[in-house]
């Protein structure tokens, strides 16, 4: 078993090495971004490259904001007075019934 100390001791090297990861690959990411303002100056004005390149950063950006947010969201449980009593039949009925009354359900508490 670890003490408190060694513990602590590889939680502060795990967090510096990802904290040096993280830098040098800002560095990286720097340089890459230098790199295709280089390469799109060739083939556009450089009007046009920094749009593109700020329009790739903004995007990135957007997309990345959507994934925090949903991520998040978890659904509430259905509480047990909106679920209703299966139905004797086959399984594709009692589905199809189950879904009719969470959607009555459903309505009914949005009013």
């Amino acid at each position: 078993m670890f003490s408190i100390k060694q513990k602590a001791a590889q939680t502060a090297k795990r967090a510096g090495l990802m904290t040096a990861g993280f830098a040098i690959c800002l560095v990286g990411l720097g340089f890459f971004t230098l790199a295709l303002w280089f390469y799109l100056l060739i083939e556009f004005s450089p009007l046009q490259a920094a749009l593109i390149i700020g329009a790739a950063y903004f995007g990135l950006g957007l997309v990345l904001i959507g994934l925090g947010r949903s991520s998040g969201r978890q659904q509430e449980p259905m509480r047990k007075e909106h679920v209703a009593s299966a139905p004797d039949g086959p399984p594709l009925v009692q589905a199809l019934m189950y879904g009719i009354q969470a959607g009555i359900n459903t309505s009914s508490t949005k009013r």
